[in-house]
């Protein structure tokens, strides 16, 4: 799989089954119908400076992608990313902004090579505090309110995520998350022990 040379040894890990693919209402054939059609052509044009038109039409789905990254100067890092880890990642406006990962698939360029790409539900401020734990609230956009593009190559993700979102769990959550309750709390009170 390729990137840049400064990501190596890229494992996705755990196939989706079409059957898991299609109970994510997500398919595994690309057409210009396909959710991710605009924001893949998008993706190859700005981060791989690709014009061509899309050619391939196969996606496949993964739980989870490991890759090293390389950095100048530093030891390298091992990450492992999986669905539904939430992940910081640099924003214009807003400097750092935050994003669930909803899936991670890889697609076959028309040069042959495939590229791994994150397709992110992102999450919105709300300008709202908790008053007792004094952490700000954040509510996962939906996607007809998603103003941001949705799919980044893996290249976006340089660094293990460390930002932590608590469910604000309501009545309707029982034994399992409420996931039409799209509200989170940034818990900003998570270390890592010295």
């Amino acid at each position: 799989m390729l990137h840049n040379s400064n990501f190596i040894d890229i494992s996705l890990n755990s196939r989706w089954s079409a059957k898991k693919v299609n109970d994510r209402k997500l398919s595994k054939k690309l057409d210009y119908k396909h959710p991710f059609f605009q924001d893949i052509s998008v993706s190859y044009r700005e981060h791989f400076n690709s014009k061509e038109a899309i050619l391939n039409r196969k996606l496949e789905f993964y739980n989870s992608i490991s890759y090293t990254v390389l950095k100048d100067g530093q030891d390298p890092i091992r990450l492992k990313i999986h669905i539904g880890d939430i992940v910081e990642l640099p924003e214009e406006s807003e400097g750092i902004a935050y994003a669930k990962v909803k899936s991670i698939f890889r697609y076959q360029a028309n040069n042959g090579q495939y590229y791994a790409f994150f397709f992110f539900d992102w999450f919105q401020a709300t300008n709202i505090m908790d008053s007792v734990l004094e952490c700000p609230f954040y509510n996962i956009q939906k996607p007809e309110e998603s103003r941001w593009f949705q799919i980044f190559p893996i290249t976006f993700i340089d660094r293990n995520p460390c930002v932590f979102f608590i469910h604000n769990c309501g009545n309707t959550c029982n034994t399992e998350h409420d996931e039409e309750n799209r509200s989170y709390i940034l818990n900003r009170y998570y270390y890592n022990a010295v």
